[in-house]
């Protein structure tokens, strides 16, 4: 006989009576991790970074303010004193480094590489001669789209994931930026990695009846289909167009034979900080971004400190004071005589003025700040002086290796960059095949060569040449020496060694001349033994 329950992962054993089919019941809830946020947290998160990026983050940092200080005294005075200084786009603009230099770009076609003319030195056989096509693939990568590639480098480092629209203005290829926090993206549903629709909005400034007026725009794309929808706020009309293809999308089909575009469909490439994410959004290092919020909390509170904590009270027995708090030398002179006292004589003095210092540990403070900056940009192997100077002295050694840590970190966002272009890449040529008569061919290919980032450091004889020629000074050098030391430092310390050099080369030179004087006198002692001495000897 065979009895068989209903569950989870069956097991089967033999029994008296018969074989009797056991199961292990799981209970499988859904996983609720910090990093899946809501949609609406998820747009606000995103204006929060974008904000404060921009230089707009005190407002946040005073809404920190009110929500976690409860004395009403102290909240109001934190509130007047706060500033953000700009902690978050300087350490993202410090770690997206892969284009401070460009990268050089070739493109391929069945294996050879596309060039705008012939040379008779390279072998004909690895290169293509098409001088148009040359020239349209280069001119994909125009100004403007290249310093937008530069600033969605550092859009992606500081939200995990960003969605850039390629379009076609003025005849040439641009991308425009879609901040996260203006759109919506609906995930597919075998892969939430990938987006299979997206919807967001935009203002759009218009005149309507001789007045200016700004209404948003909304855009709801698919890999098919395109909707737009505006919505004008002074008469709230809407008006909704009907349903068009996505033509860009079908561009993208033709040259590559699907109609996704990276994780999304053209217009639209998709940027990443990370080849390991588990959702579209993949938001990441939150942590960071409050760390570096509670720097400038704690900033606030050394401006606090500064402001109730730099002054002494002074206290008076017996005495009327100034009710403005203020006493110069005559003052005290007219206060003594007010309260029916000589000056200077203790005889019936029965007042006294007294002293409360008020020490607040600013240096301490100073120091932990400092700390926790060094801390945080350790993390990220950056050194600490493209920030604060630590007045500590550091060896050309320990700079050089600094630097390498940096580098060996922007050389290892090479591979996911690497990925980025060739989707960005796509769909460029799907937009540009959509917008213009010519046509870029299926099947060529980009290969992107990023600069490996090395940490080189001058010689002594490059030091010597450029001083010579008055392009640097000794000052320079003892800089790249010691980075941390400031200007008046590194001019003390030059004449520090100025001063210790001298010296010993005054001892060297005394030292040099008695052992010339030691030498005379030995060969002149050895002369005499072997009466070869001039001085000794007598004319014939």
């Amino acid at each position: 006989m065979t009895n068989i329950s209903d569950g989870f992962l069956p097991q089967e054993s033999t029994k008296q009576g018969g074989k009797v089919i056991t199961t292990e019941l799981i209970s499988l809830t859904p996983v609720l991790r910090q990093k899946n946020l809501a949609e609406a947290t998820r747009k606000n998160y995103a204006t929060e970074l974008l904000d404060t990026y921009s230089g707009f983050g005190a407002y946040y940092l005073k809404k920190y303010i009110r929500s976690t200080i409860k004395n009403a005294n102290i909240k109001t005075e934190m509130y007047n004193i706060a500033r953000c200084l700009p902690l978050l786009q300087k350490f993202i603009d410090s770690v997206s480094r892969i284009y401070a230099s460009q990268p050089s770009r070739k493109f391929y076609i069945d294996g050879k590489v596309i060039c705008k003319e012939e040379d008779r030195n390279r072998d004909s056989e690895k290169f293509l001669v098409n001088p148009r096509l040359y020239e349209t693939l280069c001119e994909l990568y125009n100004d403007k789209v290249i310093n937008s590639i530069k600033q969605a480098e550092k859009n992606t480092n500081l939200l995990s994931t960003s969605i850039y629209k390629v379009i076609t203005e003025g005849g040439k290829i641009r991308l425009l930026f879609i901040p996260n926090d203006t759109c919506q993206v609906n995930g597919d549903a075998e892969d939430n990695t990938k987006a299979k629709q997206i919807s967001y909005i935009q203002n759009v400034e218009n005149l309507i009846a001789g007045k200016a007026s700004t209404f948003y725009k909304t855009e709801n794309w698919t890999a098919y289909q395109k909707v737009f929808v505006d919505n004008f706020a002074l008469n709230q009309k809407v008006s909704q167009s009907e349903p068009s293809e996505n033509l860009a999308s079908n561009e993208y089909e033709k040259l590559f034979d699907t109609r996704q575009a990276g994780d999304i469909f053209a217009p639209f490439v998709v940027f990443r900080s990370s080849g390991d994410y588990t959702d579209f959004w993949d938001i990441k290092d939150t942590d960071i971004i409050d760390f570096i919020k509670s720097i400038n909390m704690s900033i606030t509170e050394l401006r606090y400190l500064e402001k109730f904590t730099s002054f002494s009270l002074k206290y008076g027995i017996n005495l009327k004071l100034p009710e403005n708090g203020v006493m110069d030398a005559t003052g005290f002179l007219d206060l003594s005589i007010a309260n029916n006292n000589v000056p200077g004589m203790d005889a019936g003095k029965n007042w006294d003025i007294g002293e409360f210092e008020n020490r607040g540990r600013i240096d301490e403070i100073i120091r932990s700040i400092i700390f926790n900056v060094k801390m945080l940009y350790s993390l990220y192997d950056i050194p600490l002086d493209a920030l604060v100077s630590t007045n500590s002295k550091a060896s050309a050694e320990s700079k050089q290796e600094d630097t390498k840590e940096l580098y060996s970190t922007i050389n290892a966002q090479r591979d996911i960059w690497q990925l980025n272009e060739q989707n960005l890449f796509r769909v460029m040529c799907a937009v540009h095949n959509r917008d213009n008569e010519y046509k870029i061919p299926k099947g060529v290919e980009l290969m992107v060569d990023f600069d490996e980032k090395e940490s080189v450091a001058k010689t002594q004889e490059e030091w010597l040449v450029e001083i010579q020629n008055n392009v640097r000074t000794y000052i320079d050098w003892l800089a790249e020496l010691n980075p941390d030391l400031d200007r008046d430092e590194l001019v003390r310390l030059f004449e520090e060694n100025k001063s210790i050099n001298s010296d010993k080369k005054e001892d060297s030179m005394e030292l040099m001349g008695e052992e010339m004087t030691n030498e005379e006198d030995s060969n002149n002692n050895q002369q005499e033994d072997n009466g070869t001495n001039p001085s000794n000897q007598q004319p014939s």
